[in-house]
């Protein structure tokens, strides 16, 4: 089993669709969003927002453990998490899980699937914000704050071991850019915190977008399978065509660049001065800043700085 975990509108499904370019993989489709809970009976409910849900990773709760292994060993079937399967194959020896709530549990699975592989897929904040912000657009503000609140510290535990030290900069988050920002914040601190080199695979939609051929070698590699030329041109292939999520009239995937920069022209001078600074209180303007692209390196250095700081 293969798993993809990452904040929602990241492309994440494009994305999975492309390394599922020949359909080898049984597809998944964000089982623990939309059907299995994956919430422990101690823990509390995050209504109606969970895309924080958080397990410590010494958690041994069995039930929680159960309900994991029905997904991760293929048992879990359902015909929303199925829907993404075009074939008539009934039998699959490989799956690939895409999950958009998984984050913050992410090493707590590592640690009791310790031979999944895991990647995280990361897309520059503006955008991503930009693209949620329908979401909020009828809420009134008061009810929109206290969503924020217990989103944000509605689990002891999740701020005990990550966010006590930015309580200030979360709680000054008013606006709803600001609050978005801080979620996406949080959904990639806390993963690439935990971590250390080696134990996971990270890829950007960017890089993607621009360099495809690159990013899908360095992923192969991470596998452990082959990638001859032939395989990677059918992959390409995939590339240009749209997602299965992509409800509109897109017949192809538009230029990778344009795709990456075009919130350079969406995103107001506010929006911009707000990501670098709650990206510069997380420490994660390494790796994004004002530009589109991202530092690949700066997200390496923070794996194997966490791989050191656990040695030590």
């Amino acid at each position: 089993t293969f798993f993809r975990s990452s904040g929602a509108r990241t492309g994440s499904t494009w994305f999975s669709e492309i390394l599922n370019f020949e359909n080898d993989y049984r597809f998944l489709f964000e089982p623990f969003s939309l059907v299995v809970p994956l919430r422990p009976s101690w823990a509390p409910r995050l209504e109606p927002d969970d895309r924080l849900r958080y397990i410590r990773p010494e958690c041994d709760d069995r039930d929680l453990i159960e309900q994991a292994a029905r997904v991760v060993s293929g048992r879990f079937r359902h015909p929303e998490v199925d829907q993404y399967n075009y074939n008539m194959r009934v039998a699959f020896d490989r799956r690939l899980v895409k999950e958009t709530k998984s984050n913050l549990f992410l090493k707590w699975l590592h640690r009791h699937f310790p031979e999944m592989k895991l990647l995280l897929l990361m897309r520059h904040p503006i955008p991503t914000v930009l693209s949620r912000l329908h979401d909020v657009a009828d809420i009134d503000r008061s009810r929109r704050n206290a969503e924020y609140r217990s989103l944000m510290f509605g689990q002891p535990e999740l701020v005990e071991d990550h966010l006590a030290p930015f309580r200030d900069v979360l709680e000054a988050a008013t606006t709803v850019v600001e609050q978005r920002l801080a979620v996406w914040c949080v959904q990639n601190y806390v993963p690439l915190r935990q971590f250390a080199a080696g134990e996971i695979h990270i890829m950007f939609y960017e890089t993607m977008c621009v360099d495809p051929a690159a990013e899908l070698r360095r992923l192969y590699a991470y596998l452990g399978q082959d990638l001859d030329e032939k395989k990677l041109a059918r992959a390409q292939r995939r590339l240009r065509q749209p997602s299965s999520t992509i409800h509109r009239d897109v017949k192809t995937f538009p230029d990778g660049w344009d795709v990456v920069s075009r919130w350079q022209n969406e995103a107001t001078s506010d929006d911009v001065a707000a990501a670098q600074r709650m990206l510069g209180a997380f420490g994660l303007d390494a790796i994004y800043g004002a530009g589109p692209m991202p530092n690949v390196d700066a997200s390496h250095a923070l794996l194997k700085t966490h791989r050191a700081a656990v040695a030590s």
